[in-house]
């Protein structure tokens, strides 16, 4: 039963975050991927 569970609350929280995806800002990982190039440019210098 848990794992039935778990799996339908993962369902549920991948279709939440697209849902908000499309309605709101773009995706928060691209920011995350952002700040990690301006570091590396950082160090580079």
């Amino acid at each position: 039963m848990f794992v039935i569970v778990s799996i339908l609350v993962v369902l549920l929280a991948v279709l939440a975050g697209q849902q908000v995806q499309k309605n709101l800002r773009p995706i928060p990982v691209r920011t995350r991927e952002q700040e990690a190039r301006e570091r590396r440019n950082q160090f580079r210098r």
